[in-house]
């Protein structure tokens, strides 16, 4: 952008938006980065279309076939959470706005947002001239019907993990066909995230939806069902009818697999054309084979190791953080994950957030000072703990990586990741701040206040966020999964071989 343009810009734009751009300025934010807080707040969409790369002619035609695990159950929208389920929702469903990594927020059935001045309500333009796999138009109706009820507790939706303290039933109000407002339970700066994909159940359905979806899986989709049988597969075909560019394969076959064993098989033996994700654990095969490729996405996705604050020894958070010095992290991410992983801090803070703040300094290995910790606390020749790990991908080898670690500080641990039962008044005031903050800045001070303040106290060990990894044959391009386990394939095409 010229200095011309971007002056022009900056007396036309909020309080907000100058904030962000005096980041980009002074260095202290990336262009990528702000160009993901931008699409947050609402820039206006020729500022953010700035340098996109031309298409290539696209090949239609084909079918892709992809294997992913075993839908845990029913799905439905407002109950899926399970990597299978979620993937199939977001083959008909679509969302207001399209969460990618190092991406600014895609606009899909929302064709642009903006907060008020503190962010206690959300303005949202909705798409027109969308229609349902059934042929009815989606008008902002459809949207309003479609988040509250998600937001009402009595439907026992798990978004409302995302929604509680954030928007309520009634909370989502119509004002015209293209236009919805959410008024806030309280002001949140980031609010377009849990209406878009990173909100996985968030789709928008109709709105006199009557909790059918796995009868006819009505969306608004550039694919439409053609045939669903639970526990073995579904397939879909393009629909002529979609608002946007056209879907390039005629059809998409999801074949279902109980273990990843089965499907790391499946796609060496030509049977398969992508796999939504693989672990590192248990799929290297895949890893070194010539034929495939790796689409590799950083995430925060993670695993954290629970320490109860309410019991001893681990009340004292000496203790806590001693455990946490016996971790060789980078070793770890390159030895468990063959470098497929970012070094984690403690925090849920993962590298990949604007908001992290890079100055909190990272805990490494430091056996002394933990010996020194444990030895103020008390426990100078240590103690004995269980660890009770899930028995699933990497984590029975990480407890294992943790009961060999904690061994030079005299803590005989006998093989639990349980809840820390954490509180802390300094923490909750310090979440709703950081919730509550607009412009980066504010975003990034509060972030590291919450950094500082878990490595302090250390209530969870997050040693590492693992990437997500999808495969496919070389000769398949356009494929694009999320690390929220959704799966797009309208782009998807076939490369002569």
């Amino acid at each position: 952008m010229t200095d011309r343009r971007l002056e022009r810009f900056r007396r036309l734009a909020s309080p907000v938006e100058n904030a962000a751009l005096d980041e980009l300025a002074a260095g202290r934010m990336g262009r990528r980065d702000f160009l993901r807080y931008a699409s947050v707040i609402g820039f206006s969409a020729p500022l953010l279309a700035c340098d996109r790369p031309a298409g290539s002619a696209a090949r239609p035609g084909g079918v892709i076939r992809v294997g992913i695990p075993t839908p845990a159950g029913l799905i439905s929208p407002l109950t899926v959470a399970d990597t299978g389920g979620v993937c199939m929702l977001s083959q008909t469903a679509e969302f207001l706005c399209l969460s990618l990594p190092d991406q600014p927020l895609q606009p899909v059935l929302a064709t642009g947002w903006s907060p008020n001045a503190d962010g206690s309500v959300w303005t949202f333009k909705i798409r027109t001239g969308v229609k349902f796999h059934d042929g009815r138009t989606m008008t902002a109706r459809d949207v309003v019907a479609s988040i509250d009820r998600l937001a009402d507790p009595a439907n026992g939706s798990i978004a409302l993990s995302a929604f509680r303290g954030v928007l309520s039933k009634g909370g989502s109000r119509y004002v015209d066909d293209e236009t919805v407002e959410f008024h806030l339970d309280a002001p949140n700066g980031s609010f377009p995230y849990l209406v878009s994909t990173d909100n996985f159940n968030a789709v928008i359905l109709p709105a006199d939806y009557k909790g059918d979806f796995e009868k006819t899986f009505v969306g608004t989709g550039a694919f439409k069902l053609e045939k669903y049988a639970a526990k073995d597969r579904a397939s879909f075909v393009r629909n002529d009818d979609y608002w946007g560019d056209k879907a390039l394969p005629d059809r998409t076959v999801f074949i279902f697999y109980d273990s990843i064993q089965a499907q790391v098989l499946a796609m060496q033996g030509g049977q398969l054309d992508v796999l939504l994700h693989i672990p590192v654990h248990g799929a290297q095969a895949l890893l070194n084979d010539p034929r495939i490729s790796v689409v590799k996405l950083r995430s925060s996705a993670h695993e954290q190791m629970h320490m109860r604050c309410d019991r001893p020894p681990f009340t004292d958070k000496r203790v806590r953080r001693a455990m946490a010095l016996t971790l060789d992290r980078e070793a770890l991410v390159q030895g468990m994950f063959k470098g497929m992983a970012s070094v984690g801090n403690d925090s849920p803070f993962a590298p990949i957030f604007p908001a992290t703040d890079p100055t909190v300094p990272q805990r490494r290995k430091d056996i002394r000072e933990a010996r020194a910790l444990m030895a103020g606390a008390g426990y100078e020749d240590g103690f004995a703990v269980t660890l009770t790990p899930e028995r699933f991908q990497e984590i029975p080898d990480y407890a294992v990586v943790v009961q060999n670690a904690v061994k030079p500080i005299g803590v005989a641990m006998s093989g639990a990741f349980n809840a820390a039962h954490f509180s802390d008044k300094r923490y909750d005031t310090l979440v709703a701040g950081y919730i509550a903050a607009l412009d980066p800045a504010a975003q990034r001070a509060a972030a590291g206040e919450i950094q500082r303040l878990l490595l302090d106290e250390t209530p969870i060990v997050a040693s590492y966020f693992y990437d997500w990894l999808s495969v496919t044959r070389k000769s398949i391009t356009g494929v694009r999964p999320t690390a929220m386990s959704q799966l797009y394939l309208d782009r998807a095409e076939a490369s002569p071989l």
